[in-house]
């Protein structure tokens, strides 16, 4: 296994902080081969000083996703039994040995230039978790053309709002941050459970949005359900959060 370690040179000492890919996945057979390769293909930019740790935690899979994490040298695959993304991230953060945990949803795309941009955040004393949008590649018109402005706006007003909006498939925490908080609530199984785990680092350090730092993901949760609605469910679930400390529906499992 391997373990990522980036070097911050300075006139004192020199700091390394190790890294580890975390990614959650449920029956994403389809999806898991493309965020494994962007990802694979980021990290080799990074040149020979830069090794990694990838983490795939099968979510009680019945597809063929264990095969497909398998089939990617260098990946460590883990199984959570119990259904729930918050189940899946948990596990993920219990098995990484890295100082740095970075969380991707199975169905993102890792940029050029994603993990350069994600280090010159996290390395700062004062922040423990970074985030950033999501740029939905198989939106169908005419909502592909308002989602990257849509998610960069509203990102920035809920968090100017809130002081921890973050994307949960697009995630960067520290990992004593995470520790010092217990780690993520299990009892939100998938809608808030980002913005819960958010809002807790809020009270040990910054939690940074920035457009810099966006991935590109599937839009099929809103392709199912529809647009207005998948939306308007997120929406309410965030100010259930940002309001009440809870989500509307703890108990709910997302069909993904």
């Amino acid at each position: 296994m391997h373990i990522a370690r980036y070097v911050v040179r300075t006139t004192e000492r020199v700091f390394i902080m190790r890294t580890s890919f975390i990614i959650p996945a449920y029956n994403e057979e389809k999806y898991l081969p493309a965020v494994l390769s962007t990802l694979t293909e980021e990290i080799a930019r990074q040149g020979s000083d830069f090794e990694c740790e990838i983490i795939v935690v099968d979510n009680a899979s019945t597809d063929r996703t264990r095969e497909v994490a398998e089939s990617f040298p260098n990946v460590h695959l883990t199984v959570e039994s119990k259904k729930g993304s918050s189940f899946a991230r948990q596990t993920g953060f219990q098995k990484a040995s890295g100082e740095i945990l970075v969380f991707f949803d199975a169905d993102v795309r890792v940029p050029a230039g994603w993990i350069s941009t994600m280090l010159s955040e996290i390395k700062k004393p004062s922040v423990v978790a970074v985030s950033g949008p999501y740029i939905y590649y198989d939106l169908p018109s005419p909502w592909r053309s308002v989602a990257w402005p849509y998610a960069v706006i509203l990102g920035n007003i809920a968090h100017m709002a809130t002081g921890y909006c973050v994307a949960g498939g697009n995630l960067v925490i520290k990992k004593s941050a995470l520790e010092a908080i217990g780690g993520f609530d299990t009892s939100v199984l998938f809608y808030g459970d980002d913005l819960d785990v958010a809002r807790r680092l809020n009270a040990v350090g910054k939690v940074v949005y920035t457009k810099k730092l966006p991935v590109e993901a599937s839009a099929r949760r809103f392709n199912a359900r529809g647009v207005v609605k998948t939306t308007g469910i997120y929406a309410a679930n965030f100010l259930s959060v940002a309001l009440r400390k809870r989500p509307i529906r703890a108990e709910f499992h997302d069909v993904r």
